[in-house]
């Protein structure tokens, strides 16, 4: 629980705009890595490139731990942009941070992430529009998905990063 709170704490010292749908992603990040964004390294590869083609810069951190129960992290595009890290270095850290997940995490995610929203709410952190997140994260929550940024986040961050684990990034 002390991992739970202290994540909490740290998303909203970065982001303190983040609103509900937020902090399931990022918890649902946290869990499951890239599992869910990746359906094949050639897709993989053309989202990156016209994501990347897309922004001019990003107002997120370079790097941000986000485990919860292993280590891995969001890495922002930004690294590309600036020629910090190559575009096919960066994708093969995100296309090896993909692992399998297996039906008995799934089966509890609903409750940890009842847990976890339970403890956002006792925080009382300044959310918005809660109704119409909770709607979307139920959704997400029997759906097994993730979702999208709050408009509210991606305006006032610009959000463009992938999920690597801590192995991918030490490869950087």
């Amino acid at each position: 629980m002390q991992r739970i709170n202290q994540l909490i704490l740290n998303e909203y010292s970065y982001y303190p705009k983040a609103q509900l749908v937020d902090y399931y992603k990022l918890f649902f990040q946290a869990n499951f890595g890239a599992e869910h964004f990746i359906a094949d390294k050639i897709t993989a590869e053309k989202k990156l490139r016209k994501e990347l083609e897309q922004f001019t810069f990003s107002n997120f951190s370079f790097w941000q731990n986000i485990g919860h129960k292993t280590p891995i992290y969001r890495i922002s595009l930004q690294l590309i942009k600036d020629n910090v890290v190559t575009f096919d270095r960066f994708l093969n850290a995100f296309l090896n941070s993909n692992s399998p997940i297996n039906s008995k995490v799934k089966n509890e995610w609903k409750d940890e992430w009842q847990k976890i929203q339970k403890t956002i709410f006792t925080m009382n952190l300044p959310l918005k529009n809660v109704e119409t997140d909770l709607e979307k994260i139920q959704t997400g929550v029997l759906d097994f998905t993730s979702v999208h940024h709050s408009e509210i986040y991606k305006k006032q961050y610009n959000p463009h990063y992938r999920i690597v684990t801590e192995k991918e990034i030490n490869r950087l």
